[in-house]
């Protein structure tokens, strides 16, 4: 069985994350999400408020979840990986920025663990603007991020 890892912080989960989730599952049987809690961010959710919300906008976009995994993590990913028994890293890459930092993570990931694979998902076009940042931004102001988050995330972001 091959075991993926997909690690962030997902706060919000936007329509980009759903997509490289989907994605991801065409590659491996099992994808074991890693919901971090950043200490360089300031979380506009709980760690358990964006687990339920993973689950909830997988389901809302008829995602197979049985075969995803949505847990908490706060170690390094290597060890997050030897821990699922995962050999696959599953990346999304909007820019070149994003692969430039994504492929110096992957080099050192993988002299840590050598079995861990890091799969470069380059996000869909319509996709490639959303960001968890830039939609944190836009409901700062009391914009509508409806076009960029699943639906029950946007109802959640509505309120707060």
């Amino acid at each position: 069985m091959k075991v993926g890892i997909y690690a962030g912080s997902f706060d919000p989960v936007t329509n980009g994350h759903v997509d490289i989730v989907q994605r991801g599952l065409n590659i491996v049987d099992k994808l074991v999400i890693g919901v971090l809690h950043n200490k360089n961010k300031s979380a506009l959710l709980s760690v358990k408020e964006r687990i339920d919300l993973i689950k909830k906008a997988l389901e809302e976009n008829e995602i197979d979840i049985s075969r995803v995994e949505i847990v908490e993590s706060n170690e390094l990913l290597v060890d997050f990986a030897k821990e699922n028994k995962a050999t696959i890293n599953i990346r999304g890459v909007r820019t070149t920025k994003d692969y430039e930092y994504e492929k110096d993570m992957a080099l050192i990931n993988k002299k840590l663990y050598g079995k861990l694979e890091t799969v470069f998902l380059v996000a869909d076009s319509d996709k490639s603007i959303i960001s968890s940042s830039m939609v944190k931004e836009i409901i700062s102001f009391g914009g509508d991020v409806s076009e960029f988050v699943p639906k029950c995330v946007a109802h959640i972001l509505k309120n707060i």
